[in-house]
């Protein structure tokens, strides 16, 4: 029969094991990526990522049943599934087309709609184009800001405004663009509304 000296001792050098060999994943990734063996990578990071997260959540389950005195066994494979379920409904969302992402109506529908560049003072930037001493004019900056439309659509606006010697603001044009995060682990991407265009041309 073991004695816990002898148990905790088998457990210290599997997770010192462990802890190699997430290193030594993470160090060498890129190389792991290499031709031919790209899927033993992605393997190789879902299994030590599968350990850790059961080690994690275990450590929490036991914190938990300490804390509030439960004196009831769990099951492992409770703990073990989730994290790799997780994973693998993640890596299967990847290989739906973009066409059948949810969200992916409403950008489109956005880029087509309201996407564009919007001149909003035409005089002011005809005069600040023939103007030959900018410097002495006025000034002129550039603004951009992000506004979040849904957990997968990001809006970008940017454009120039023109400030006269009066300190006055004047909003010469803003350009309207639209995001979309591609879901899926393996799509980790954000598309602009250029996608169209270029389907189009296709």
């Amino acid at each position: 029969m073991e004695t816990n000296h002898s148990q905790s001792i088998k457990t210290s050098i599997k997770v010192a094991i462990l802890i190699l060999l997430t290193w030594l994943n993470l160090k060498y990734y890129p190389i792991l990526l290499i031709f031919p063996i790209p899927f033993f990578a992605l393997v190789l990071e879902f299994v030590l990522s599968s350990i850790w997260a059961y080690l994690i959540l275990s450590f929490l389950v036991f914190l938990l049943f300490k804390i509030f005195k439960i004196h009831k066994p769990i099951k492992k494979l409770y703990l073990a599934l989730p994290f790799p379920v997780l994973m693998i409904l993640g890596i299967g969302v990847s290989f739906i087309p973009l066409e059948y992402q949810p969200s992916f109506g409403k950008f489109e529908g956005l880029c087509k709609n309201q996407a564009g560049v919007f001149v909003h003072d035409q005089a002011i930037l005809k005069l600040w184009d023939g103007w030959d001493g900018k410097q002495e004019f006025g000034e002129v900056i550039y603004n951009e800001e992000f506004k979040e439309i849904d957990w997968r659509i990001t809006e970008r606006k940017s454009g120039f405004d023109y400030i006269d010697h009066q300190g006055e603001r004047h909003k010469i044009s803003t350009i309207i663009g639209y995001y979309l995060k591609n879901i899926g682990m393996l799509n980790d991407e954000m598309i602009n509304c250029a996608y169209f265009k270029n389907k189009d041309k296709k």
